[in-house]
């Protein structure tokens, strides 16, 4: 009888998920998706407050874009000597080497002295310059004060070529210096060098700086989360006044981010916003694993709308334009202004 409620058990689930498969992903809420469907179409988009600015970036970034393609063979050679350069330091820095036997015999098959000697240089240069900034800063790093107790930088560095057991016996932060600056300190020796082996090739920031007419550098896909703070009540206000009280502090505020900006004196200047609502859909079926569990439900968020990535806002005479991006083309929209 045992056996009989178990094969029963074993066709009931089969069956249930064989229908679960049937079912087509829906709105966990339905009512809150139309709404955020509707929301989304009237007000998702690119909220641009200077125009000027924003296009000055589509036209740059475009001739960005043009000159990697038409550098992009050369971009390849020095991807590949890049690589190469990251690899053969890699193979014989002491910090990777680990402390193995032969580590010299090994570098010096690798590198020659005056290699040796250039990297080092760069090396102590970064981590010099990132320890000066680290100790200004309000996080504790105890690898600055261990640094000072063997006698500098120079020593630390020194140790750490020749892998002395003292110093490996050290606690793990001994060594967190190399783990948080050596990247950085990799990239510009590799940099000096190609600039070396290649003097007349320009990497896309240098040809074609993402500075704006005015002469502040900006940012794209970068965007922070917009925060409530003094210096961004102006925007506030405006995106309060043309979504709406009610929709602005009660619905679309946690879906703002900051999209573009620019940087002048130090002061991050918004250009432009993104409002992107999303939604939760549920789907049925089998999920999980043996170590998170099995669920016949899934959870997951959707963007809702359908323009909103070609739909763009532009702050005109102080007030909202809404256009749509047609065919490279920015047409006003003809859309009635609904009570808010």
């Amino acid at each position: 009888m045992r056996m009989i409620y178990v094969i029963i058990g074993v066709v009931f689930v089969a069956v249930l998920l064989i229908a679960c498969a049937f079912i087509p992903a829906m709105p966990a809420d339905p009512g809150s998706a139309k709404v955020s469907n509707m929301l989304a179409d009237k007000y998702g988009g690119l909220y641009i407050f200077n125009k000027k600015f924003y296009f000055e970036i589509l036209e740059k970034e475009k001739q960005r874009k043009e000159y990697k393609k038409n550098t992009s063979t050369r971009r390849d050679e020095i991807g590949k000597l890049r690589r190469e350069l990251y690899n053969h330091i890699l193979s014989y820095d002491s910090y990777f080497w680990g402390g193995k036997e032969g580590y010299r015999e090994e570098r010096q098959k690798r590198f020659t002295d005056k290699e040796w000697l250039a990297w080092s240089k760069q090396r102590k240069k970064y981590l010099s310059a990132q320890i000066q900034i680290r100790e200004s800063d309000l996080y504790y790093y105890p690898i600055i004060n261990y640094i000072k107790e063997i006698g500098g930088l120079d020593t630390a560095l020194k140790e750490m070529d020749v892998m002395l057991d003292g110093l490996r016996a050290q606690e793990e932060t001994d060594f967190k210096f190399i783990s948080w600056f050596y990247e950085k300190a990799l990239f510009n020796y590799a940099k000096d060098e190609i600039k070396r082996r290649y003097p007349d090739y320009k990497e896309v920031d240098e040809a074609i700086p993402q500075t704006l007419s005015n002469g502040c550098r900006y940012y794209i896909n970068e965007g922070f989360v917009f925060k409530k703070k003094p210096e961004y009540a102006y925007y506030e206000n405006k995106f309060r006044e043309y979504l709406g009280a009610e929709n602005y502090d009660n619905i679309l505020k946690p879906f703002l981010r900051i999209d573009i900006y620019y940087e002048c004196n130090g002061k991050k200047i918004p250009l432009a916003f993104f409002i992107g609502l999303q939604y939760i859909m549920v789907k049925y079926g089998l999920f999980g694993d043996e170590g998170r569990g099995f669920s016949i439900k899934q959870e997951y968020f959707v963007s809702a709308g359908t323009s909103r990535y070609k739909t763009r806002f532009f702050l005109i005479d102080d007030k909202f334009v809404k256009f749509h991006e047609i065919n490279g083309e920015y047409i006003e929209s003809k859309e009635p202004e609904n009570d808010k």
